[in-house]
């Protein structure tokens, strides 16, 4: 079998965004590091997302004994706010260090069986696996991103620190599928025969995403479970692109496979 998915820097194949209450002191701060905390152990759950390290003088590594949590909460006092999900775009070794998430999903080896494993850069991965087409693709279908990404940015308690309004906005944070490995049908741009010679343009990803998008779902259920509970807001982001071609198979709760 072969793998037909890509793995690219922009648009998102699917992309949603959770906007949580704003926070102003710090009860609000620990309310967000809670949700934080369930966050990442759905991630881990589902073996869909967790954080190992993460760039920048002030990183965060998992084998220093600490949990991100912590990490968040110590680098709250250091920095004046909370670096959430701060990591940076794409996971490739830069001046500023090396970003690992990674996330377990199934992909057809060199064999061309199916096996399923924890994957940190599945640009990377996919240049190992189709090593015929790394100089035609380059970092346009094999980008070094995590099989999924998360999003966030600085949030400051308004407390003195930052935008005045800080304290009234929402914090944003998106969660992004960067490659269509997830998805049943993909296009297969890498593929000698563009668009695939059927009704629907595409080709079949079905075993792979029947493997690995079940755990996916369940994560981003969680989610948007915890994000309800919060008092946030879960939104499916529009489609930019070539993701236009993927939309009708994903809605607010994840990827169907009945596609």
């Amino acid at each position: 079998m072969v793998n037909r998915w890509v793995t690219r820097m922009s648009p998102p194949f699917a992309e949603w965004e959770m906007r949580l209450p704003a926070i102003s002191d710090e009860a609000g701060v620990g309310t967000l590091l809670k949700f934080v905390t369930s966050f990442l152990e759905i991630g881990h759950r589902e073996d869909v997302y967790r954080i190992m390290e993460t760039r920048g003088p002030d990183a965060f590594r998992l084998d220093s004994g600490q949990t991100y949590t912590d990490y968040l909460r110590q680098a709250t006092g250091r920095l004046g706010f909370i670096p959430l999900f701060t990591l940076g775009f794409g996971v490739a070794p830069t001046d500023a260090g090396l970003v690992r998430t990674p996330g377990r999903v199934c992909f057809y080896d060199s064999r061309g069986e199916m096996v399923e494993e924890e994957v940190e850069n599945s640009g990377r991965l996919l240049a190992s696996l189709r090593p015929q087409d790394v100089a035609e693709a380059g970092s346009r279908c094999m980008a070094s991103m995590a099989p999924l990404t998360v999003m966030g940015e600085k949030v400051y308690t308004g407390n003195g620190h930052g935008p005045n309004d800080a304290a009234q906005r929402p914090i944003r944070v998106k969660v992004s599928l960067q490659t269509d490995i997830w998805f049943p049908r993909v296009l297969g741009i890498l593929e000698d025969v563009f668009p695939a010679p059927n009704e629907e343009g595409m080709y079949d990803n079905r075993e792979l995403a029947l493997c690995h998008t079940p755990r996916l779902n369940r994560f981003l259920a969680g989610v948007q479970e915890l994000v309800t509970e919060a008092g946030g807001e879960w939104e499916l982001l529009a489609p930019e692109g070539s993701a236009e071609h993927y939309a009708g198979m994903v809605s607010e709760n994840g990827i169907s496979l009945s596609h």
